[in-house]
């Protein structure tokens, strides 16, 4: 009988362990937030970004790296695009190409709510999650091509009026100047 509960036991146990490496966490979505606001912080004082779509190809490729930079955000390597609509879309990358190929499974949508200055990510179950961007980003001029293009294709201003989104604080390493290493700090 000892022997029959040890081996129901330990095969439990490996049944616990098999099952946890099979799932995965969500991504940290208020770290994937505070990145880009620091890198939309970043690009907002940078003088030598191209213009127009070619700077917001640059702004795209330095927030993907800022989210997959260590403390890691997700388990997988996160891949992340930008819309014509303004909008990012997150995903899974396992191959890291940056590009959403077949299987890999979207995450988030992250987008620029002007009327609100902040920036809102909600995630594949309809959970959004609000950021608040200062005054001065909204004038600058990435945040004016990310609203161009929302217009252009059509956002409304007041697309998230009666959207219920929970206020995510920048943490205190998003405003110093001070951090070390990194994107924003050219390391």
């Amino acid at each position: 009988m000892a022997f029959t509960t040890r081996l129901l036991a330990a095969g439990s146990a490996l049944l616990m362990v098999a099952s946890c490496g099979s799932n995965t966490r969500d991504p940290d979505f208020h770290g994937i937030m505070d990145r880009t606001v620091q890198i939309l912080e970043y690009t907002s004082q940078n003088t030598q970004l191209a213009e127009g779509d070619a700077g917001l190809a640059q702004v795209e490729d330095l927030i993907h790296r800022a989210i997959n930079e260590q403390p890691a955000l997700h388990d997988k390597p996160l891949g992340l695009t930008l819309e014509q609509d303004a909008s990012f879309i997150g995903f899974n990358d396992p191959n890291q190409n940056n590009v959403r190929d077949g299987g890999e499974t979207k995450l988030f949508t992250m987008e620029v709510d002007a009327a609100n200055s902040r920036l809102v990510l909600t995630d594949e179950t309809g959970q959004s999650r609000g950021m608040g961007l200062g005054a001065g980003l909204l004038a600058g001029a990435v945040i004016g091509g990310l609203l161009g293009r929302q217009q252009r294709a059509g956002v409304s201003p007041n697309r998230f009026a009666g959207q219920n989104v929970r206020q995510s604080q920048p943490s205190s390493r998003a405003r110093s100047s001070s951090r070390s290493g990194g994107v924003r700090s050219g390391k």
